[in-house]
């Protein structure tokens, strides 16, 4: 039996951070990752990884800009994208 690869659907508002953090390893799953959600405590601004991804969640209404994505930037360097998380 063949696995099928997620599909994103949105079903009415990302409402909270825990929302858009679960969005956010859907949306990675969709692009063939195995992302997860890190889950609370210390995660170094990593919210979601997989083998290969990181990512880091912004719950706001306002663009995100040029600090928020060096900082994304400075928190994977930390950390082996290329292996295991």
């Amino acid at each position: 039996m063949a696995t099928e690869t997620p599909h994103l659907a949105i079903d009415g508002y990302v409402e909270t951070w825990e929302d858009a953090e679960h969005l956010a390893a859907v949306a990675l799953r969709c692009m063939g990752f195995e992302a997860e959600v890190t889950g609370p405590g210390t995660d170094a601004g990593i919210d979601v990884a997989g083998p290969g991804v990181v990512g880091q969640v912004k719950f706001q209404d306002r663009r995100v800009g040029r600090p928020d994505v060096q900082r994304l930037v400075g928190a994977g360097a930390h950390r082996d994208v290329a292996g295991d998380h």
